[in-house]
């Protein structure tokens, strides 16, 4: 990783960690507070009494942690317009952003997920979230990078 990369790297996390971890954390407790009572209900736990619940769940969390994630710390924070002023290739730019956001949206949902499956043996997917959201932020910062110019459509 050359120079340019790197300070873009750090730059990207250190202006983005406490917003995440925010983000991160209430996106845990959202669902733990969600399935604290399910989990209770029946005798046989959780498996048998609430699966087509868990299932509903957790397509509505997926997408509400597509947004949160996605939406506030990753594209908001990311029109800082000091970068463009930067001597770096596009590139070089556009990499940073776009590999940086990714693990960090992979991140959020892994946290939550671990979570969930630790705890509610909630038995929720990883890899096909996680795509979907890596996906989702990638297109929201190709949206956002398209209408920074733009005088009527401007984010």
């Amino acid at each position: 990783m050359n120079r340019a990369m790197w300070a873009l790297t750090t730059d990207f996390w250190r202006s983005r960690l406490l917003p995440l971890t925010v983000v991160s954390l209430s996106m845990t407790l959202l669902p733990t507070v969600v399935y604290g009572p399910l989990y209770g209900f029946g005798t046989s736990g959780w498996q048998e009494t609430a699966s087509d619940a868990n299932a509903t769940l957790h397509v509505a969390f997926t997408w509400c942690m597509g947004v949160c994630f996605v939406g506030y710390p990753l594209i908001w924070l990311s029109t800082v317009r000091r970068e463009y002023t930067l001597p770096v290739s596009t590139w070089e730019l556009v990499a940073a952003r776009s590999l940086n956001g990714a693990l960090a949206t992979a991140a959020g949902y892994a946290s939550v997920c671990l979570v969930m499956n630790a705890v509610f043996q909630a038995r929720w997917p990883f890899w096909g979230p996680v795509l979907f959201l890596v996906t989702v932020y990638l297109v929201a910062q190709a949206i956002t990078w398209l209408t920074l110019q733009a005088p009527t459509i401007g984010l």
